[in-house]
């Protein structure tokens, strides 16, 4: 499957192409002006030093020791006066004062030319190769500053562009983190006015989800509501039956039905259970509630399940800790997580609770030594209505989804999972925050 493109990396790739084909096309001009410069400084500098010559030559005989030019040591400049150079060379009148380009002992050389009134030639001259070498030192002097520039300009503007976008990744982060049964609305101060319009659609289909879920939980709350009732009735009047009911199929069939009566008045309460904490879910927060006073009292709840398949519960670290829920949730949380592990856990298995605080969280963690869930089945575990299709025990697939609206109601975390150390099992974890208490 091709991957999408991305939006940074398309204008970090174009900026930078631009920016390397302007500075080099900028470099090549400026290093082509500052070679030509330098001929045109060196050309002056000839000129003025045959000029400064002739000026100051004696009215006769050179300026050295007969046919000994005088040497420049940095930028091998000869001067001579009537020497060898301009004996050899037939320097033509036009050039008398001027420039030109001749060749002497088979090498290039650019000469300048200033003639004595007595008819006697100074000439400046320079190899035309050390005359280049100098001319490009100085253009390369001026081409590096640009050539560094280049670079140093594509970082910042990707920085600058990857600024610009920050927004938008900001915007993704958000939806990335939002519940998918809590819609969150995406804030749009300091939003770019270029992708407002997409931020207002995306918080307008929000709105739209958001008055769904809420038609669909008032519906599955009123639907749950108004059957609780006959079912209670339909139990009751099945269990004076079952009192008159001798042995036989008849009680097969009583007892039947009296197990799914059950099964469903607990999937009407758990339906009206879920209703009501996502509805609370925008609510205040609770008062502190104590953690540990919680585990205790829904282990001594659940602890005749315990005696019945002789699972040995207990806990492995008791950390007092306060978190910002009512009690009836945390207890409920617990209980629906207890009943779960107890429910999958063989006979003689073992629970393990812990509860832990530090830097300001806390953490509830139950481990079991059941048969654990499948890898494919725990992205959806927390669902409503899921059951792993390996599952054989009883159950409505509301209990964890409880679990999760609770967690999310407390601002928290919850994670079922393989146990550490490829023990068999699993673990559930409940990170939240603690309750600061005002002294």
């Amino acid at each position: 499957m091709p991957m999408n493109p991305s939006l940074q990396g398309r204008l970090a790739r174009y900026i930078t192409i631009l920016v390397t084909l302007g500075g080099l096309a900028a470099a090549s001009m400026a290093y082509v002006q500052s070679y030509s410069d330098a001929h045109e400084l060196q050309d002056a500098q000839l000129q003025q030093v045959a000029y400064l010559v002739a000026r100051n030559a004696p009215p006769s005989g050179p300026v050295a020791p007969p046919n000994e030019p005088v040497v420049d040591p940095e930028d091998q400049t000869m001067v001579e006066v009537s020497g060898p150079f301009t004996k050899a060379v037939d320097l033509k009148a036009s050039n008398s004062h001027g420039l030109s380009t001749v060749f002497f002992n088979g090498n290039e050389w650019r000469v300048a030319l200033q003639v004595l009134p007595d008819g006697r030639k100074v000439v400046a001259r320079q190899l035309t190769e050390v005359r280049d070498e100098i001319a490009r030192h100085s253009a390369l002097q001026t081409l590096l500053p640009l050539l560094t520039l280049i670079p140093v300009l594509i970082g910042l503007l990707t920085i600058v562009i990857r600024r610009t976008l920050a927004p938008v990744r900001q915007i993704g982060a958000m939806l990335d983190q939002a519940d998918s049964l809590n819609p969150i609305k995406l804030p749009v101060q300091g939003v770019p006015v270029e992708i407002l319009p997409f931020v207002a659609s995306v918080n307008a289909m929000m709105q739209r989800l958001r008055e769904a879920q809420q038609q669909q939980r008032r519906f599955i709350a009123d639907a749950a509501h108004e059957l609780r009732t006959p079912i209670a009735a339909l139990s009751i009047q099945a269990e004076n039956l079952s009192t008159i009911i001798a042995q036989g199929e008849a009680s097969e069939r009583m007892q039947a039905l009296q197990s799914g009566l059950k099964r469903t008045k607990s999937l009407l309460e758990q339906l009206l259970s879920l209703s009501r904490i996502q509805d609370r879910v925008d609510a205040p927060p609770a008062q502190p509630c104590d953690v540990m006073a919680v585990v205790r009292e829904v282990v001594a709840d659940l602890l005749p399940l315990t005696i019945a398949k002789n699972i040995d519960i207990g806990l492995t670290q008791a950390q007092p800790c306060q978190v910002l829920c009512s009690p009836f949730e945390m207890r409920t949380l617990l209980t629906n997580v207890l009943s779960n592990a107890i429910r999958h856990v063989a006979d003689g298995g073992q629970i393990d609770i812990a509860v832990t605080a530090s830097n300001g969280h806390m953490a509830l963690i139950v481990d079991d030594n059941g048969m654990g869930v499948p890898r494919d089945d725990l992205p959806h575990v927390f669902a409503p209505f899921y059951r792993t299709a390996s599952s054989a025990q009883e159950g409505t697939g509301l209990g964890l989804a409880i679990v999760k609206a609770i967690a999310d109601r407390m601002g928290g975390t919850v994670a079922l999972g393989p146990r550490p150390s490829g023990v068999s099992g699993c673990r559930f974890t409940l990170c939240c925050r603690l309750a600061r208490i005002e002294a």
